[in-house]
């Protein structure tokens, strides 16, 4: 296994928290190449493979975008704890992506999927969503998770 590289300034920012006592233990490079190896099989089961990449590539380019999103004078007030938590948030953010082949099989029998789909066909606030939705093909809709409605 390979270390990955921490190449945006937030990275470098975060990763000066292992300076702190209760922090020694975290390694951001560590965390990032677990977020990489989960974030490489999004789309893997046809699940968002219509998507575009949500890659490291991704999350780099999100990170390299806090150097013109956060301004300079609060750059420099932030603690390396607060820039954890900000890189943290990035790595993250996209988790939720990544479905099993089994979840995708059970989520029929799955309580959030169902009450989903209870809102977008009975639900007045869904009714916006489902007349996009049966727009689509068949095909279209089971990847987005609508059935026949």
């Amino acid at each position: 296994m390979s270390v990955s590289v921490l190449c945006t300034n937030a990275e470098k920012f975060a990763d000066k928290v292992r300076e702190l006592p209760n922090f020694r233990g975290v390694s951001l490079p560590d965390i990032k190449e677990k977020v990489e190896n989960l974030l490489s099989m999004i789309g893997r089961e046809g699940v968002f493979s219509t998507y575009t990449k949500h890659d490291i590539s991704h999350i780099e380019s999100m990170l390299y975008s806090l150097d013109w999103l956060i301004p300079e004078s609060t750059q420099k007030a932030f603690t390396s704890v607060d820039w954890l938590l900000i890189v943290l948030t990035v790595y993250f953010h996209d988790l939720g992506m990544l479905v099993t082949k089994d979840e995708y099989k059970q989520r029929e029998v799955n309580s959030l999927y169902t009450d989903f789909r209870k809102w977008i066909t009975e639900d007045p606030s869904g009714k916006d969503y489902l007349s996009r939705a049966k727009e689509l093909d068949d095909e279209e809709k089971e990847k987005f998770f609508i059935k026949n409605s």
